[in-house]
């Protein structure tokens, strides 16, 4: 006969919330039965539909040492109460507190490092940002320059079109001076 779990030893099993389990119960990914208990109408999953939901749906491999450490969980009360009292004691509260503040320490520093690397990092965004601006300053100035320059070349081509359609300006276009006379004129 295939083992049977109930809602809590599942959640555990596949490290998902109650919540989580009674959702994908809603939405049909997993099977489970309702069965009268004590404390009312309860959840209970075959081990064979808990193995197949987590290596079809959430890709994962239940070992057996998973399963002994849902086993355990079936202790009493009394028994979990008396090892946590095992796990607080002083060498080991002194231990663990250690730990902590060892944790601590290293997680200040990463941060500290972390902050370094970022105002570093900012620095050079800061200096990239700052060329860029000058050289758009300096692009819109060009920019500018070449638009000045444009019309310029566009008013001296009115100009000279305004001149070429003038009486004396054709007449001193087709005059033809000689070298005497240039030399004349020059003086």
């Amino acid at each position: 006969m295939p083992e049977k779990l109930n809602i809590n030893q599942v959640s555990s099993l596949l490290n998902r919330s109650t919540k989580s389990i009674r959702n994908y119960l809603k939405a049909g990914a997993i099977k489970a039965e309702k069965v009268n208990s004590k404390h009312g109408l309860e959840y209970i999953f075959d081990l064979a539909e808990v193995r197949r939901f987590a290596q079809h749906y959430l890709k994962l491999a239940l070992t057996d040492q998973n399963l002994k450490s849902v086993k355990k969980q079936k202790t009493s009360k009394k028994t979990s109460k008396a090892l946590s009292k095992q796990d607080l004691s002083v060498g080991n509260f002194t231990a663990k507190l250690l730990q902590l503040e060892a944790e601590k320490r290293k997680l200040i520093e990463d941060y500290s490092e972390y902050k370094a690397q970022l105002a570093f990092k900012m620095g050079q965004m800061e200096a990239k940002l700052k060329l860029l601006d000058s050289a758009k300053e300096e692009k819109e100035l060009l920019s500018k320059r070449l638009a000045e320059r444009e019309s310029a070349i566009q008013n001296l081509e009115k100009m000279r079109a305004f001149y070429e359609q003038r009486p004396w300006f054709l007449f001193w276009k087709n005059y033809k001076f000689s070298e005497a006379e240039k030399v004349n004129v020059s003086k």
